[in-house]
């Protein structure tokens, strides 16, 4: 089941959505959204997960202050903050500065990827 809504929604509970989930997956969510609201999102998706869900996320991370963004920067250190009781495999680390990207202020822009069971 694929779910669309607005996470931060006091409504959405897991009946709503056909139970806990076992499965998150996070493609540059977390980055788009400011570092102030990052621990509610994270304290959400977990509100809506069963026990021993997998978590796949997809961050960016670059050397600017970590207020610039969208796309926010998210480090491992953030992620281990984030996740402080949970194993946390990082899967990937690639170079993100494309063409895409060619246009911005960043000189250096990792994509990272990283494999959380809660």
């Amino acid at each position: 089941m694929l779910v669309v809504c607005d996470i931060f929604d006091r409504e959405l509970i897991p009946s709503l959505i056909g139970g806990p989930v076992s499965f998150v997956w996070d493609r540059a969510a977390l980055t788009a959204l400011h570092p102030a609201n990052h621990v509610q999102y994270i304290e959400k998706l977990k509100q809506l997960s069963q026990e021993h869900a997998e978590f796949l996320i997809g961050v960016y991370w670059h050397p600017e202050r970590a207020d610039q963004g969208p796309p926010f920067a998210i480090s491992a250190e953030c992620i281990a903050k984030l996740f402080p009781n949970n194993h946390v495999i990082e899967v990937d680390d690639i170079d993100a500065k494309n063409e895409r990207w060619a246009d911005t202020s960043y000189e250096q822009l990792r994509e990272r990827c990283y494999r959380v069971i809660i």
